[in-house]
């Protein structure tokens, strides 16, 4: 699947170069040059990851970047912010705000495709290991009744799901089944996923 890359500057060179260094490499780019029209782009577009300048006219890119994190459509997109701010302050703010990377300028384009390729990797691992917000939905099966405390795992070679014991989950759905056949009951967890904890070994 060809993962679609938004970048944001308002510098026509800077936004052609990086789209550039992007699409050669099989990345679908498209471009915006103010931080309402970014949001606009990410609410219809759905990329998967954000190049994101930080000074950019009207709204700035820490807006942009917290009210991307505020939605629920984009708030697991990724965002690497690429800016001439060089001072820690800002690179802390910006990490802090949920930044996935943070690049100064000028930069490497090499280098940029690299972080790229790597934030994406790091978005397509299991959520366990990202920790970010997010649902799951697992199963329990032989109970003849609601289990009391479960809460969900997920392990770390796939996407599937399971239950263990703990307070996490909150949300039953299912029905009591005959005491032949018991279970089984499905769990709705959400928090963290770094607290889903590893899949039973």
């Amino acid at each position: 699947m060809t993962h679609r890359i938004l970048v944001v500057d308002d510098e026509p060179d800077i936004t052609g170069l990086v789209a550039y260094h992007l699409a050669r490499i099989g990345y679908q780019v498209s471009t915006a040059t103010n931080g309402q029209d970014a949001l606009k782009a990410a609410r219809e577009e759905r990329p998967d990851l954000v190049v994101l300048d930080l000074m950019l006219p009207g709204v700035s890119g820490y807006e942009v970047l917290q009210e991307l994190r505020k939605r629920k459509e984009t708030r697991d997109v990724g965002i690497i912010l690429l800016t001439a701010r060089r001072e820690e302050v800002d690179r802390v703010k910006g990490l802090a705000l949920g930044a996935d990377d943070y690049l100064t300028k000028p930069f490497s384009p090499q280098e940029l495709t690299l972080r790229v390729a790597a934030v994406l990797r790091r978005l397509a691992a299991p959520a366990v290991r990202t920790g970010r917000p997010t649902g799951l939905r697992c199963t329990v099966k032989r109970s003849r009744s609601r289990p009391r405390n479960t809460s969900c795992w997920k392990p770390w070679s796939s996407g599937a799901a399971g239950c263990r014991p703990g307070p996490s989950c909150s949300r039953w759905s299912g029905r009591p089944s005959p005491t032949s056949r018991p279970g089984p009951w499905t769990c709705t967890c959400s928090g963290s996923a770094a607290s889903w904890g590893r899949r039973p070994t």
